[in-house]
């Protein structure tokens, strides 16, 4: 009996950690009230994922006076209530790329490209830079094939792959991330 009895309280402090260690994530929709002579008209925007704490090791970065949270390449902004995953500035430096990046050469040079951000490799560090303009398309072509691949969808246009992608203020834009060899 006391053996069952120190099992079940082992059991409750090993759930206690679980719980403890978890991170707490809180998905807001976003919405603008505009107000026009007569009557209001409320946008709804893509929502955000807010964390109530960074991954423990997240360094902090200062870039432009604004602090960001770094871990895994991925950026974390102070939010009400916790923290948001942003896209990183043009011009922002990280030492790891986020896991599930893809590598594009454009116009000979190698880039890295993960959600809608392009990256290239400089002095043993990554810094953002602006997408290329020929890998982005504000439209899909009509006659656009559609693929699927591990999942997720591609749209391939005269052999090129492109990703969608909507920014924080709700613009869909198509972001190359490979070709047809």
């Amino acid at each position: 009996m006391k053996r069952l009895v120190y099992i079940s309280f082992l059991g409750v402090l090993i759930m206690i950690g679980v719980q403890v260690q978890a991170q707490r994530v809180v998905v807001r929709p976003r919405t603008t009230t505009v107000v026009t002579p007569g009557r209001a008209v409320v946008v709804k925007r893509p929502a955000v994922r807010v964390v109530t704490r960074v991954p423990a090791g997240a360094r902090v970065i200062h870039y432009n006076s604004l602090a960001y949270h770094v871990h895994a390449g991925i950026c974390y902004r102070p939010a009400a209530g916790g923290y948001v995953v942003v896209r990183p500035p043009v011009g922002f430096r990280l030492s790891v790329l986020p896991a599930g990046y893809r590598t594009l050469i454009v116009a000979g040079r190698v880039h890295y490209y993960y959600r809608g951000v392009y990256y290239v490799r400089v002095s043993g560090v990554y810094k953002v830079v602006a997408a290329p303009p020929v890998c982005v398309l504000n439209v899909i072509p009509n006659g656009t094939q559609t693929v699927m691949v591990n999942g997720k969808t591609y749209y391939r246009v005269n052999g090129l792959y492109y990703e969608k992608y909507t920014s924080d203020n709700g613009t869909i834009s198509y972001y190359q991330v490979g070709k047809t060899l």
